[in-house]
C-alpha cells in the first residue's frame, strides 16, 4: 500500500464527544488492495482517536445563545493508527484524514440511458450489472454499522432540543484516512502480458477508483485536467486486466455553479486515457457511472455521467471519493 492510498473507516457504533484523546473505532468499508491482491479486506477493525476539537468563535457562541444553544457543535479531527485483520495481526498505520470526512455517504449510480441495438446495447448490459453490483457492495459493507433504532433516534433528537447536550457523531460516519507512510505488502512486476491486456478491456467495463483531484462547481473551470487512481484491480474472470493504482486521466468538459433559486451546480467529467504503473499509457472512452456522495448532499448523476449537487460549496466529487467508471472503449494511442 503506497503512501497516499485512502482507507475508508466506517464509525460502526455512535460516539459521544467527550475529550481529545478519546479512542474512536471503526470497519473499513471498502477492500483495499495491493496490485491485483487484496490485503486489507471490508470489515477489518481500525482504530483511532479524537486529536482535537476546534474552539467555537464567539460570534457563533453569541447566534447559538440567541436561539437557546449553549452547546454549539465543534469540528471534531480524527486520526487513525492500527489496522486490526481477522487473524489478529495489529498494523500500525499513519494517516492523515480528509478534511470533507465524517459525513454518512451512500452510493449513487448514474440513471440508465435508452438502450441501442447490437454491441452497444450489450455494453449497457454488462454496465448496468456492474452498477448493481458496486451498490450491492457498498450496502453489504455499511451492514456492519449499528444503526440505532427510532426510539433511539427519538431519545437523541430530544435531548439535542435542549440548552445544554452532548455532541455525537453518528454510526455511518465515512471517514477517508490517507497513508502518510507505505505498507509493505510486497510487489509484483508489471509483465509485458499484462500490459498487452488493456486491448482485451471490453464496452461496459466498470472499474472503481478513487479521485485524487477535487471538484467543486464553485471553483473548478471547463477543461480542467482530472485524474482518478484504481482503488480495485479489473479482472476478466480470474486474468488480471488493470492492477490497482493505475491511473485515469481525463478533462472537465461542463461546469455550472449552484445559483439561487434551486439550480444546482453541475459537473461533467470524461476519462480520456489511463496510465499503469510502469508508465504504459493507452486511450479509452470512459464516463462517469457512479459515486460515493454526502446524504446531505442529494448528488445525482445523469444517464451520460454528469453530477449535480445543490450546493454551490459542495465538494460532492473530492479527493479520496471512489468513483466507477463504464469504459466505452479501450485502444492504444
Amino acid at each position: 500500500m503506497h503512501k497516499g492510498t485512502a482507507l475508508q473507516v466506517v464509525l460502526d457504533k455512535e460516539v459521544r464527544i467527550q475529550k481529545v484523546g478519546q479512542e474512536v473505532h471503526g470497519r473499513v468499508a471498502e477492500p483495499i488492495y495491493a496490485f491485483d491482491k487484496i490485503v486489507v479486506p471490508v470489515g477489518a477493525k481500525v482504530a483511532g482517536q479524537i486529536t482535537q476539537l476546534e474552539d467555537v468563535s464567539g460570534g457563533k457562541r453569541f447566534l447559538d445563545a440567541l436561539n437557546a444553544d449553549f452547546s454549539p457543535s465543534r469540528k471534531v479531527q480524527i486520526e487513525f493508527h492500527e489496522i486490526e485483520l481477522a487473524d489478529g495481526r495489529r498494523i500500525p498505520i499513519h494517516t492523515a484524514v480528509a478534511p470533507d470526512s465524517g459525513q454518512v455517504i451512500r452510493f449513487v449510480t448514474s440513471a440508465n440511458a435508452a438502450k441501442k441495438s447490437g454491441i452497444k446495447d450489450a455494453a449497457s448490459d454488462k454496465a448496468d450489472q456492474a452498477k448493481q453490483d458496486a451498490k450491492r457492495q457498498w450496502d453489504n459493507a455499511m451492514k456492519q454499522v449499528h444503526a440505532p433504532g427510532k426510539m433511539h433516534k427519538i431519545k437523541r433528537y430530544a435531548v439535542a432540543q435542549l440548552p445544554v447536550h452532548p455532541q455525537y457523531l453518528d454510526p455511518g460516519s465515512v471517514y477517508f484516512a490517507e497513508l502518510k507512510e507505505p505498507l509493505d505488502f510486497g510487489t509484483e512486476p508489471l509483465t509485458p502480458e499484462m500490459a498487452s491486456a488493456i486491448e482485451a478491456v471490453l464496452p461496459g467495463s466498470v472499474v472503481h477508483a478513487r479521485l485524487t483531484t477535487g471538484l467543486n462547481s464553485a471553483i473548478t473551470q471547463k477543461g480542467d485536467a482530472v485524474e482518478a487512481a484504481l482503488s480495485k484491480p479489473l479482472f476478466d474472470g480470474n486474468h488480471l486486466v488493470l492492477p490497482e493504482g493505475t491511473l485515469l486521466k481525463g478533462t472537465v468538459m461542463q461546469v455550472r455553479p449552484a445559483r439561487r433559486l434551486k439550480r444546482n451546480g453541475q459537473l461533467r467529467i470524461v476519462f480520456h486515457e489511463l496510465a499503469l504503473p510502469e508508465g504504459i499509457e493507452q486511450k479509452i472512452s470512459a464516463s462517469l457511472e457512479g459515486i460515493q456522495s454526502d446524504k446531505a448532499q442529494d448528488v445525482k448523476l445523469d444517464s451520460e455521467g454528469g453530477a449535480e449537487a445543490n450546493s454551490a460549496r459542495t465538494r460532492y466529487l473530492s479527493a479520496g471519493i471512489s468513483v466507477a467508471l463504464a469504459l466505452a472503449s479501450a485502444h492504444t494511442g
